[in-house]
């Protein structure tokens, strides 16, 4: 048997306001000829399918298409676990039709009845091929509860301790129906969460699920005789406590300018004679993406040499000089202009410094009214001109709200 592994995917998401849709197209037409073209038996998709729990119509439609397609190709079974970007309901909806398609979705945790998230998937002669732990991203609410007066202390222990007994009585009811079935059949795990001592990259956007430190799994919650593995949450590809069997799939696409350069992966997995063997499969970038940050005169010269080569690229620019530049956003754009370049967000490191250092030595913060001090924050993160008076007009209706709320109280 084979079976691909791969996670977030996190379809919808833009950077800086930029559309990905032919991008996650692009990955998911190769990520369907690589299941076809390994010959893969199973696909295991770990969490955070969508990057939002409101989706849009044309993210869906990616999805379902490309499910669709891999479940006509030969691929005999599918199992979808949701993140914590998911939202269960939605990916729950159609889990009865998807079903008829082998198609599995495990939404939410099943606390009471953890039998629910243990399959037994079968090859193309209809018999039992392996068995699936098919846990997706544990909520604090399903794995804890809460009493008068715990501390974070408490509240962190009980967190660790309901992470890793889920784990445990899903795992025993696997071992259960590996029994009953009597065949020695590979036990695969999956889940959403994380590892201790898991590298995470720079600037990847990777939420912490719980508050506190405590999201941080040690390994030991996972049994020793797990044949395999499957997690998603992190977006660096990477092993498990340096077990080979162990694995995060990592996002296959950049999440971030921090990841640019990042070499993104799926995993394919096979079992001859029960042993386990872990193939890494490098995604190829379907959309380059370049960090570019120096002084003007260094900026500009790094994005001649970009518009050299004459390629689709999207760049985020941060200025680091130390004199004052008014139309920086403007002269930067202009040195992409003619080219496929495409500049996607111009930070200003010397105005937020100057400004910073001005706020600090001259002004104190009775120098402010609100308005003040929200204009000043929209400087701060350099939100475009033409977006600041539909950000005012909400902030202040925000703020005429919260006065009113004030003199209900006093009142």
């Amino acid at each position: 048997m084979k079976l691909i592994h791969t996670s977030d995917w996190h379809l919808g998401k833009k950077l800086h306001r930029q559309n990905r849709y032919e991008e996650f197209s692009q990955f998911l037409d190769w990520m369907a000829l690589q299941i076809e073209e390994q010959q893969a038996d199973v696909l295991l998709i770990s969490g955070d399918i969508f990057d939002t729990v409101t989706p849009g119509n044309s993210s869906l439609e990616q999805y379902y298409r490309f499910l669709t397609r891999v479940s006509l190709s030969g691929c005999s079974n599918i199992v979808i676990t949701a993140g914590n970007h998911d939202s269960p309901s939605l990916l729950n909806a159609p889990r009865g039709l998807m079903q008829a398609l082998n198609i599995y979705v495990v939404g939410a945790a099943s606390v009471d009845n953890p039998s629910e998230e243990v399959l037994v998937l079968k090859d193309k002669e209809g018999s039992a091929a392996a068995i699936v732990c098919a846990v997706p991203y544990l909520r604090d609410r399903e794995i804890r509860s809460v009493e008068a007066g715990e501390g974070p202390e408490d509240r962190d222990r009980k967190i660790a301790e309901g992470i890793a007994e889920h784990y445990t009585c899903v795992y025993k009811e696997a071992c259960n129906r590996k029994k009953e079935i009597g065949t020695d059949l590979p036990i695969v795990v999956m889940g959403h969460l994380f590892t201790a001592g898991a590298i995470r990259s720079e600037d990847d956007g990777v939420r912490d699920l719980y508050i506190g430190t405590l999201g941080y799994v040690s390994v030991a919650a996972f049994h020793k005789d797990i044949d395999y593995l499957a997690l998603g949450h992190l977006h660096t590809p990477q092993k498990v406590g340096g077990n080979d069997h162990m694995r995060y799939s990592g996002s296959p696409l950049p999440m971030s300018f921090g990841e640019a350069n990042a070499n993104k992966q799926i995993v394919a997995v096979s079992w001859n004679g029960g042993r386990c063997s872990v193939e890494e499969i490098p995604v190829p970038v379907f959309q380059r993406m370049e960090r570019v940050s120096g002084s003007l005169s260094q900026i500009e010269n790094k994005i001649n040499e970009l518009k050299m080569l004459n390629e689709s690229i999207w760049i985020e620019v941060e200025y680091t000089g130390k004199e004052l530049v008014s139309d920086l956003s403007e002269k930067v754009n202009s040195y992409a202009d003619n080219s496929e370049l495409q500049i996607l967000l111009v930070k200003n490191r010397s105005r937020f410094d100057a400004v910073l250092r001005q706020t600090v030595v001259s002004e104190s913060l009775e120098d402010f009214n609100e308005v003040d001090v929200f204009t000043k924050f929209m400087e701060l993160n350099e939100i475009a001109t033409e977006e600041q008076p539909d950000l005012m007009k909400t902030y202040k209706e925000a703020l005429h709200l919260v006065c009113i709320s004030e003199k209900d109280v006093n009142a």
